[in-house]
């Protein structure tokens, strides 16, 4: 109706802004590991899981996880403040959300140092271990 009436190109970018308006408000992004466990348990499986992997970890909240997984570089290196950075390691931060809906709850994991190879490698191995349902 707005490009008929207007009859020109202003009414049609309107009817584009009107279509991707109601395409982008439509639906539910989540991303992150999903479960229907409750808090206690989840986080419980969380901590097995990265001690399984030789994690160590420090609790920032109940439901906030800050942990390192990796090796010991050398410290011989001369790489001006970088001499105590751990090679091949990932630092990641691990939150625990409630769904909008209600039904279970969202693990959000956020790579805080190290390379985004190394991490995508970490959270696949964490997934693999808690087979969250």
């Amino acid at each position: 109706e707005v490009a008929s009436a207007a009859g020109g190109a202003e009414g049609t970018m309107v009817i584009t802004q009107l279509k991707r308006a109601e395409f982008f408000g439509q639906g539910h992004w989540g991303l992150g590991l999903m479960s229907r466990l409750k808090p206690d348990e989840m986080m419980h499986k969380i901590l097995v899981a990265l001690q399984s992997l030789g994690s160590v970890w420090k609790f920032q909240s109940p439901y906030h996880v800050k942990c390192w997984l990796g090796q010991r570089a050398s410290r011989s290196g001369g790489e001006g403040g970088r001499a105590g950075r751990r090679e091949g390691s990932v630092k990641m931060s691990i939150l625990l959300y409630r769904r909008r809906d209600g039904f279970g709850y969202l693990l959000d994991l956020r790579n805080t140092d190290g390379s985004a190879i190394q991490f995508m490698l970490m959270v696949r191995d964490l997934a693999t271990i808690l087979k969250l349902h």
